[in-house]
């Protein structure tokens, strides 16, 4: 039989027969990291299928379900509603309401581990929804601007704008949302009308509606009258009929700390977050679109070069902070420490490092399967990507340090931990706090300079590095990451 994953289900008190609504759970699944997984990841030819069965008490019958999950390849919701004919029926020894998931075909990348299955989950998101807010008057000149009171502004945001007089036909046909609101007042002779949003003007017409929303800023720019129509005078008359804002780091909580709901909701009593909220970041930065900018005018959105490989990476997921392309090479199965590099024509390997502080970074399975992914579509289809997490190279640091006084020991002992460790890190270490290159190894003369630095340190008188561990050092090949070790510290007089 093929493997089968078996879910049984009892009433409260009080309740005699299974209630007809929709049941959701949540399927939670281990954050393999890629150490953890032996293999190669590749494309995977055929996609995992499960068929769903619930038992009526004498047979098993087809159940249809909503799957967010993948079919267990990710974490994500699964809903069903119970059928009328669900009855409980004995399957292990225990009487049960029972729904069966079959594997019928396809492949995982990894057999599924999950951490457990959560009922009575819903999804949530770090952001609060403003409704009907006046961003302004239009005055009929040509590049107007308004701007949101809350930003930033997420997707699916709502532009209303007063017109005099219905648009005609011909126009109405064009817009996104035919009708022609009079719900957001009671006031019949007020003809509102959806504007769409676009990226820009380029190719906007005169009579286009159309408007250009800065998500960052909550900047609402409108045409003038060659490239997208200019709003009809009026007083409020620019309406933001709905829009949501929130997001960022701040929404990123560990499990257990939402606790509270904002407000009140029929038949919950409370809430609790049993796994850690995640994935809110940022809004790029200034700098950092200089960097990007010129080169997705160089990969045009596909993979040819070892530059675009990259690049690619770092748009792929917000997650990934370095990565490193090796063209004809599998570092999986080939990467030496002799530095013998077999030629696999071909095959390109992409070697990605996520933002962490912890001191050796390393990407989950998630996030290595989201980069192949991303990337796939960007390829050439006869070529096989090889996404894998980075090996490292543990350095340990001893150092004989003669301090002005001994008085304050302890804390000269822990800044020249802290130096040490900051200066190995492979994402921000380094004298300039850009981390390490592939395969370079640290110099012993300039964490030397930066600890004879430190408030407290008269002079050293000893420094010197060791690998952490020779059987890491043989297999970490030529393109390792040095990551902080064990250290010694010894003051002295």
């Amino acid at each position: 039989m093929n493997p089968t994953i078996y879910l049984g289900f009892t009433l409260p008190p009080g309740l005699k027969n299974f209630s007809n609504r929709k049941i959701s759970f949540y399927a939670a699944l281990s954050e393999l990291k890629h150490e953890d997984t032996p293999f190669r990841i590749s494309p995977v030819t055929k996609q995992p299928e499960l068929i769903w069965e619930y038992s009526n008490g004498t047979t098993w019958s087809n159940l249809t379900v909503r799957d967010y999950s993948g079919n267990f390849s990710n974490a994500g919701l699964i809903e069903f509603l119970a059928p009328v004919d669900f009855k409980e029926t004995s399957q292990f020894g225990l009487q049960r309401y029972w729904l069966r998931g079959i594997w019928k075909s396809g492949k995982y990348l990894f057999d599924p581990q999950l951490r457990g299955l959560l009922f009575n989950t819903t999804m949530a998101t770090q952001a609060v929804t403003i409704e009907d807010e006046v961003l302004g008057s239009s005055n009929q000149t040509a590049n107007q601007l308004f701007h949101t009171i809350r930003t930033p502004v997420l997707a699916g945001a709502q532009l209303y704008v007063r017109e005099p007089e219905l648009p005609p036909a011909s126009e109405r046909n064009r817009l996104e949302d035919v009708a022609l609101l009079t719900g957001l007042t009671n006031d019949p002779k007020e003809i509102w009308v959806r504007w769409d949003q676009t990226p820009d003007f380029y190719g906007s017409a005169p009579r286009d509606r159309h408007y250009v929303l800065d998500n960052l800023t909550g900047e609402v720019r409108f045409g003038d009258g060659q490239n997208g129509l200019i709003p009809p005078a009026g007083n409020g008359n620019i309406r933001m009929a709905v829009y949501r804002t929130g997001g960022g780091t701040i929404g990123n909580k560990a499990a257990g700390v939402i606790t509270q709901l904002k407000t009140t909701v029929p038949y919950v009593r409370k809430v609790v977050n049993y796994l850690p909220a995640a994935g809110g970041s940022e809004g790029e930065t200034t700098d950092a679109l200089r960097e990007r900018a010129p080169r997705s005018l160089r990969h045009g959105d596909r993979a040819v070069t070892v530059q675009d490989y990259e690049d690619l990476a770092l748009l792929a997921s917000t997650e990934v902070a370095r990565a490193k392309c090796l063209p004809v090479a599998n570092v999986i199965t080939d990467d030496s420490a002799n530095g013998e590099k077999l030629i696999r024509n071909g095959t390109v390997s992409l070697i990605i490092v996520p933002h962490s502080t912890e001191a050796k970074s390393s990407p989950t399975v998630e996030l290595i399967r989201r980069v192949q992914e991303f990337i796939g579509r960007r390829q050439s289809p006869l070529a096989e990507l090889v996404v894998t997490g980075p090996k490292y190279l543990g350095i340990n640091v001893a150092v004989d340090v003669v301090p002005f006084s001994f008085d304050g020991a302890g804390e000269v002992k822990l800044a020249i931990e802290r130096t040490i460790s900051s200066y190995l890190h492979p994402l921000t270490g380094g004298m300039d706090g850009k981390g390490w290159d592939f395969g370079s190894r640290p110099h012993e003369s300039n964490l030397y300079a930066l600890i004879e630095a430190l408030p407290g340190v008269d002079y050293l008188k000893s420094l010197k590095f060791t690998d952490k561990d020779k059987r890491e050092a043989s297999k970490a090949g030529a393109n390792f990451l040095v990551y902080s070790g064990t250290h010694t510290i010894n003051l002295s007089s």
